[in-house]
C-alpha cells in the first residue's frame, strides 16, 4: 500500500525559455521532457509541467538557418539536465541562448 502512494505523489518542474534577442533564422525551440517533446515555450515566457516525483530529464532541441545555411536547417541539442523532483515540490529550469557556442543552456536554478 505505501508503494501505491509514492506512485501517486506528483510534482512540477517550471520551465523557463529565456528572451532571446538578436538570433537570425531562429525557427523553433523545443524542451523536451524524458525525451519526449512538450509544446512550446514562447521566448521569455514559462510553462509549469505536472510530473511524478523521481527522476526526469529536460533537454531542448533549437532549429534555426543562417545566411550561409538559408535553405538548410541546422538543429542542435543541448546537452541533457537529469533531475530528482521530490513529491509536492516544484523544480526550476532555465534554458538560456549561449551565444559563444550558438546553443541553448539548460539550467536548474532557485524557484522563484
Amino acid at each position: 500500500m505505501e508503494e501505491k502512494n509514492n506512485l501517486s505523489e506528483s510534482a512540477s518542474i517550471k520551465l523557463t525559455l529565456d528572451n532571446i534577442k538578436g538570433v537570425i533564422g531562429l525557427k523553433s525551440i523545443t524542451f523536451l521532457l524524458d525525451g519526449r517533446p512538450l509544446k512550446p515555450i514562447p521566448l521569455g515566457g514559462s510553462e509549469i509541467i505536472k510530473v511524478s516525483s523521481g527522476k526526469h530529464t529536460i533537454q531542448t532541441i533549437l532549429k534555426a538557418s543562417s545566411f550561409v545555411t538559408f535553405f538548410i536547417t541546422i538543429t542542435r541539442s543541448s546537452t541533457i539536465l537529469s533531475l530528482n523532483c521530490a513529491p509536492n515540490t516544484q523544480v526550476a529550469v532555465v534554458a538560456s541562448y549561449n551565444r559563444t557556442w550558438g546553443n541553448i543552456e539548460v539550467k536548474q536554478v532557485a524557484n522563484t
